[in-house]
């Protein structure tokens, strides 16, 4: 709070000093977390440590920065979850993940860097895939609601591939190709309706991107 006050309220300090001095806090709340076994100062640093971004605007365009902020402190988070058997914490920097992505999108996002984006997208995917592994280790009361929570998290980033992806038309052929070999390997191991999830992940996007792409002979052969 006086971090806040002093860079947004007097202009006492810089951005990068109010920074640093609150991911200094987000640090020193975590480790106090862990030596402490607290699970209330772990929910309040991760909570923190995620609002950090949000009181602390710039007002210009920083993806790699934020993200990739946003990435060391999703796994930092998650190993404290997995480490101390809180799984509530996975699911609540899952949250603030996906609120910090949509705010980004819908105040920066540009069409010339789907590429970082996608791979920011790719990389918070896993490791909340790698979270929801853990959580069915967990025995906790919670633990049920974080894994119905962290399932919706390969859903959030189907659907915002496709509206990253559906303009660039290499990109998305490749990224569909990819998501059926997925398909293919899990419906290995799965039953048949896994399989006709994955065959409908793929063909209903791919019917779209043929029909838009119908005036042209030569990409309408790629699809």
């Amino acid at each position: 709070v006086s971090t806040y006050a002093a860079f947004n309220f007097y202009q006492l300090i810089s951005h990068p000093v109010a920074f640093a001095l609150m991911s200094a806090v987000t640090i020193l709340t975590a480790w106090l977390a862990n030596s402490q076994r607290s699970h209330g100062i772990a929910i309040v640093g991760v909570t923190g440590g995620f609002a950090t971004p949000f009181l602390l605007p710039t007002g210009t365009d920083s993806e790699i920065a934020l993200f990739g902020y946003d990435t060391i402190l999703i796994a930092g988070t998650i190993w404290l979850a997995r480490r101390r058997d809180w799984p509530v914490l996975s699911a609540i920097s899952y949250l603030f993940t996906a609120l910090t992505v949509l705010s980004w999108a819908a105040v920066f996002y540009r069409p010339s860097t789907y590429i970082t984006t996608q791979l920011f997208l790719s990389v918070f995917c896993g490791m909340f895939l790698y979270g929801l592994r853990c959580s069915y280790r967990s025995a906790r009361a919670s633990a049920p609601f974080v894994r119905l929570s962290l399932w919706t998290a390969p859903c959030g980033f189907y659907l915002l591939s496709l509206a990253n992806l559906f303009n660039h038309s290499i990109a998305l052929l490749i990224y569909l190709l990819a998501l059926g070999v997925i398909g293919v390997v899990v419906g290995t191991r799965s039953n048949a309706w896994i399989r006709l999830l994955f065959w409908f992940a793929v063909a209903a996007p791919l019917t779209v991107w043929t029909a838009a792409h119908a005036g042209e002979p030569t990409w309408l052969m790629g699809g």
